[in-house]
Order: C-alpha cells, then structure tokens, then sequence
C-alpha cells in the first residue's frame, strides 16, 4: 500500500514539476516505512544539510513529512523538496537556506514550510507564498516581507509573492527593497483577498534609498488594501526612479493618499477602485507617459487625482463620482504633455463652493482633453459644483467632444494668463441644450471665457473676467457661426480693467416687453399685438416666457419677445391680439420695452430651434 502511495507522488511529479527529469532516488524521512523493494533508496533524515549531501549529484525527490533543522546550505537544483503533514525546514538563527526555485518546491500554498529564526531564500526567479512564512493573521508584514525577501534582486531577480488567504493584517510597513525589480505582489482578487492596514505611515513602500533608477517592473495585482484602524496614511507609495510600476486591479479605501507616486516613469494604474480616500492617487513628479485607465473614484475629499510637475501623463476612461472635494476631482498642475481622454464625472460636489470644479488645469502646457461627461450635480438634480473645466494660467488647451451639464456657474471657465485655448464641446443645462457657442479662438490677451447662456435667468449683457484686460485692448470674441442666425454678430469690448463686456449686434430689432395680468387666452408665437389705448405700439410674437401665473387662471406673468415693432410699449398699458383677444396682457409696472441683449437673443434662439 506504501509503494503504491509514493510510486503515485512520484508519477504526479514527474508530470507538473520535472517532467523532463528522470529521477534516481527518493529520499524519505520517515519512521515506519515497511518494507519496499526496487531501485529506491530510504534514509532516516533529521537535518536538511545530511538530506542535500545524501542526495550529492544525484536526481532526487525528497518526501517529507516532519521537520528537519538546518545550518546555512544550498540546495541544489538536483533535490525535489516535497512537504507532506508537519514537515517544514528550519535554520536556526543566523543560518540562511538558499534554495534554487520555487519549482523545486512541492507544498500546499497554504502550509507552513519555512520556519524557524533563519532566512529561506531563492536563487533564481520564484513564485512564493507568504503562507509558507506561517501567516497568522496578526503582523502579518513579518511574513509577507520575508517571502518578498526570498526573492533575488538585481536586474535579472525577482518573481511573484501570490497572496492565497481572505485576510491578511498588517501592523507595520511592507518594503520593497532597492534594487529589487519583476516582484510581482497578486492577490485573488478585491473581492477574496483583503489586507488590513493597521500599521505604519505606508502600506506598502516600494523604497528609495539613492541610484537611478531603483526598481523597473513593480507589480500590484488582485487585493483590496482597507485602512480599518488608526489615523490613515499611505496605501502604496512609489518612491523615487521607479520604472513601469503596474498597479491593477487593486481596491484601496479609508487612506490618505491611496497612491503615491514621486519620481516615476511609465506607471499606469488600472482597473482598480479607489474609495473614500481624500487623495487617490497622487502622481507629482510622474514623467513619461504615466497612465491612469478605466479606474473608479469615489468619496475623495480633496481631489480624486491630483498632478504637480508630470511629463506626458493620459488619464482615461475614469469614472468619478460622488467626490465631495476641497480643490478639483481631477487637479492637474505644472504639467507638459497631459491628456484627459473619455472621462466621466457624475454627482461630484462641492458644497457649490466658489471656484472648485470637476477639472482644474493650472500652469500646464500642452493639454488636451477629449470626450467625456462633466456633470456638475448632486444626485443627478441639484447643481453643487461650481465649475466644470477650470483653465488657469496655462498655454495651449485643446478640448473637444466633452459633454457639460448643470454646473452651478461655468461650464468652462478660463483665467489668469492662458493663451491658445480652442474648443467644441456639448453645453447642457436644466433648460436648453447648448451645442454651438463653444468654438473658442482665444485671443492675445491671454483668455476669454465661454459661458452657457441658458443659465442667464436675468437676461442681461454678459460680462466675463479676463485678468490683465486694459481699456483700449482689442477683444475678439468667437462662436461658432452656425448657432447665430444671419444679421447677429457678437462682440468684446474691455469696459474696465479685467472686466469686458459681451454683447450682440441685432438686425432686425428682436426686443421684449414685461407683463403681468395675463389671461383669458393664451399669447403665442406669430400673434400680432397692438397697445390699442396709449402709445398704439406693435409689433409680432417671437416668443413668450412665462415666469409666474397661468393664463388660465388669469394672472400670467413674463416676458414677451417681439419684432417687426413700430412705436414704442409704455408703462402699464393693456396690450390686445390684432384681429383677435382683446386685452390679453398687460406691460409690468415701471418696465417698458427694452432691446434684447447679450445672452437672452442666444437663448431665444437656442430655445426655439433646439428644444425637443
């Protein structure tokens, strides 16, 4: 029955360990062997060092399965180890066990196999477990570290430490060591494998000591690291000369910066979920062609990411919602060479406080942002941001394609010295759908904003902010002409320093007349109205904005845009419909006519040719 137990062991190895091998010899520690003939030999083993140098030059699978101490020693890649029951190597204090490979390890990913007050150790590329270490789920660092540890450095070193429980729990900081590179840290995935963080200043450190660069090819895969106790920290910090640091698939909530990168070339983050940190990934000093993916964000209370000093960065096809943040969701600052590609921001808020927005580009050159959502509301209804794209004192902006909706003032708001900022984007609110006035060429002064006109409730002449405007600079204002209609022209003029006012040039007359007292019927669009008792002013319905009252209930109130006019509307006077009702509104108190400036033409127009 023997024989046939460890015959079966050895044809299992032959197949997935070492299958191109042929072995001489199995090695057995055991004390009741019974009797088993053929070419196999069986020894009474008590220590690793008797094991290897029975096993000297020979092909050998030793099974194991109780303890065996051990003083420093090789083990060769001759010898197979496989653990069985309570087997385990254990150096003493002092003592290091190197063992050639992983793959000349055969043991449960879960079994304690290396103990003792020595180091285990591997000489060439392994996958290892921190199991093995004997993980106890308290400071379970110590582990995880030493199978970190086990790993070769240099150039040509590293390998995977694949995390196989449900939790593990740390008190203190997991440090990948300089001048380590290929580690590869894989967890089960977010959902299976979990590390509580419940140490030091940082989860896990992938450490600068000095040199350049430090690490290439640092991997985090799988795992969900959760802050569960103390003041948070750091999740992962990426130090300094660090090269092609994937981070992936990875969930890190309830720290102070999720991510932290300084000094690093060619990292991506991706696929992963970042919850309620007030940082989520915080990438200053982060040169040539970082990338963020297809990565959530969510509950940051300071900025989802944020960017100081980074070369040739693309953040894409993120999700950010429900960040409630003291800066910007996505705060870019000091870049060269940043693009934002088919992000969505969605019930992001700030308490509607002034100046926050969904973007902010401050000091960056080189920016292009494409595609995309930026909606600047609470749960879909109330608007709570302030702004949707801030540009700030920055050169050479290019958006196009973005969607904007419900902010609580800008859409796009630019300022400070920008230059070369151009644009088309779709320009949504609670009323009108805005697509044309956002072509935007801006001119030697540094800015001009855009602004959404819709949003204009009291219909006045726009004025924007343009730090630096002098009276008697030249202004040029553009739209795109195919949201005006033939005889509208637009224009700038700087009335004050940093103050210019916008406004339209009409042809025809397109003017407006308060009333109050509506009723009896309704006024509609192509009604000829007449003031028949006062100044007999005229002129043709273009549209009726109704403010307050119904007609129904005849006390309608609004305002009433016309042309085709001839006299001038007075004061409280009744106005009737030619050929039709008599005395169907009357003109406010103290309003009389007025021209239609500015915004409220826009938005007359953008109302009737736009609106479903």
């Amino acid at each position: 029955m023997k024989l046939r137990k460890y015959t079966a062991v050895l044809i299992v190895l032959l197949t997935l360990s070492i299958a191109t091998a042929t072995l001489a010899r199995i090695a057995v520690q055991h004390d009741d062997l019974g009797l088993i003939s053929g070419p196999v030999a069986f020894q009474r083993i008590t220590t690793l060092n008797a094991l290897v140098t029975a096993a000297a030059g020979i092909q050998t699978l030793a099974v194991i399965n109780a303890p065996l101490t051990a003083t420093t020693v090789t083990v060769p890649e001759t010898l197979v180890l496989s653990f069985h029951g309570g087997a385990s190597i254990q150096p003493a204090l002092g003592q290091v066990v190197t063992y050639n490979s992983s793959r000349h390890i055969i043991a449960p990913p879960t079994q304690a196999i290396f103990l003792g007050a020595g180091t285990h150790i591997f000489a060439t590329t392994s996958k290892v477990f921190p199991n093995w270490w004997n993980i106890d789920g308290a400071a379970d660092e110590v582990e995880i570290q030493a199978a970190i540890d086990s790993l070769p450095s240099g150039e040509f070193g590293g390998g995977k430490v694949k995390l196989v429980s449900p939790t593990y729990t740390l008190a203190g900081e997991v440090v990948i060591r300089t001048d380590d590179n290929n580690i590869t840290i894989e967890g089960m995935g977010p959902d299976a494998t979990r590390i509580n963080n419940n140490g030091g200043a940082v989860g896990i450190d992938v450490d600068y000591i000095g040199g350049s660069p430090n690490h290439v090819g640092i991997v985090f895969r799988g795992f969900h690291l959760n802050r569960t106790i103390g003041v948070p920290t750091v999740g992962i910090q990426v130090e300094r000369f660090n090269v092609q640091c994937i981070i992936e698939n990875v969930r890190v909530s309830n720290h102070a910066t999720a991510i932290d990168f300084t000094d690093s070339w060619f990292a991506q983050v991706r696929n992963s979920w970042f919850d309620t940190n007030p940082i989520g990934i915080d990438t200053g000093n982060a040169f040539n062609s970082t990338t963020i993916d297809n990565n959530t964000f969510l509950r940051s209370s300071t900025a989802a990411i944020t960017s100081a000093s980074s070369l040739s960065m693309t953040i894409s096809n993120n999700d950010f919602e429900e960040n409630d943040v003291s800066v910007a969701v996505l705060d870019i600052s000091n870049c060269e060479g940043f693009t934002s590609l088919n992000n969505h921001f969605e019930e992001n808020g700030d308490g509607a406080t002034a100046g926050r927005a969904n973007i902010r580009i401050n000091a960056c050159e080189g920016v292009s942002i494409i595609g995309g959502r930026v909606e600047g509301t609470v749960t879909g209804i109330t608007p709570d941001m302030d702004r949707g794209l801030y540009i700030l004192d920055s050169h050479g902006v290019f958006f196009s394609g973005i969607t904007f909706v419900s902010h609580l003032n800008d859409h796009l708001f630019v300022d400070g010295l920008s230059t070369n900022v151009r644009g088309v984007g779709n320009f949504y609110d609670d009323l009108t759908q805005i697509t044309a006035p956002n072509d935007v060429v801006w001119n030697s002064l540094g800015a001009q904003v855009n602004w959404n006109p819709a949003t204009v409730t009291e219909f006045i002449a726009t004025e924007v902010t343009i730090v630096g405007a002098q009276v008697g600079d030249s202004v040029a204002v553009g739209f795109d002409d195919r949201a005006l209609p033939a005889g509208v022209s637009l224009y700038g003029n700087v009335i004050a320093a940093d103050t210019v006012s916008v406004t339209i040039a009409i042809h025809p007359d397109w003017r407006r007349v308060a009333f109050d007292s509506g009723g009896v019927a309704e006024l509609l669009p192509g009604d000829s109205i007449i003031a028949t008792v006062g100044s007999g002013a005229t002129g043709v319905v273009v549209q009726v904005r109704l403010d307050a009252g119904s007609w129904a209930g005849l006390d309608a109130a609004g305002v009433i845009y016309y042309n085709q006019s001839t006299g001038d509307f007075l004061n409280v006077e009744a106005i009737d419909v030619v050929a039709g009702q008599a005395d169907i509104a009357t003109t406010a108190s103290a309003t009389g006519y007025t021209l239609v400036l500015g915004a409220e033409l826009l938005s007359v127009i953008i109302q009737q040719t736009l609106s479903p």
